[in-house]
């Protein structure tokens, strides 16, 4: 089931289009070098399921069709631990918890901390306090969901390490942002484990250079086809 708010990116200026197309020709550079694969081949076992999802659209929340992709990947890994990088409204937390009944998940945004790393232009911080996570508090799954506020830059991760089977990045999109948040989810997440990136397209070229540098260290990151996600599947431990 979704429920779209008519309002979020409808009423684009000249100017927002403007920058857009420079961010666009920036990652030219970037995105078509990240190979695409299909989420099938990702994450195996995706394409015979079922699921019903519940999804609203809000400002910067996941479009429909990245809500179900990720909706997919979830109900096909049943991940026990869950880790997001970049809560705002709690959508895509929600969305998250919705497919995975048992999984503590742990979330995390900016808060009243200054960013140390940068901030892409036309993506201010989250600055409303009051509604960050706002979409699943008050919900049967907010005693599974934790919300820490800090810098992702300087948030301290340890008691993650190793432990995490879906890491889910959508924090600030800067190049040095994406390359921190990325060390910190290879860093967290489990052996088999899965990491999803948001945005890696056109308008957000820090995104996708990060990821080109990930490959070039031997880490197999894919765009999945037809989606704004990438991925990457973690080698399981070995028997």
């Amino acid at each position: 089931m979704t429920r779209a708010d008519p309002s979020p990116g409808l009423h684009v200026s000249w100017r927002e289009h403007g920058a857009n197309l420079a961010l666009a020709a920036s990652a030219l550079r970037y995105v078509p070098r990240v190979p695409r694969a299909m989420l099938e081949d990702l994450i195996p076992g995706t394409r015979d399921l079922e699921i019903t999802i519940r999804h609203e659209l809000q400002a910067r929340s996941l479009p429909h069709g990245e809500a179900f992709v990720l909706s997919l990947i979830v109900a096909c890994l049943r991940p026990r631990r869950v880790f997001e990088i970049g809560t705002g409204s709690g959508q895509t937390t929600l969305l998250i918890a919705r497919q995975s009944p048992e999984a503590l998940i742990d979330t995390l945004d900016l808060g009243r901390s200054t960013p140390t790393l940068g901030t892409q232009k036309g993506e201010p911080p989250w600055v409303d306090l009051e509604t960050i996570g706002a979409a699943w508090r008050g919900t049967d799954s907010a005693a599974r969901i934790t919300q820490h506020l800090a810098d992702s830059a300087s948030f301290d991760y340890t008691p993650f390490r190793g432990g995490v089977d879906l890491v889910f990045v959508d924090g600030a999109h800067t190049y040095e942002y994406v390359k921190s948040d990325s060390r910190a989810a290879l860093e967290i997440v489990a052996p088999g484990g899965v990491v999803v990136w948001d945005d890696c397209n056109y308008v957000c070229p820090g995104v996708a250079r990060a990821l080109l540098e990930l490959r070039g260290q031997g880490h197999p990151v894919h765009r999945i086809y037809g989606t704004r996600f990438a991925a990457l599947r973690v080698a399981a431990a070995a028997a």
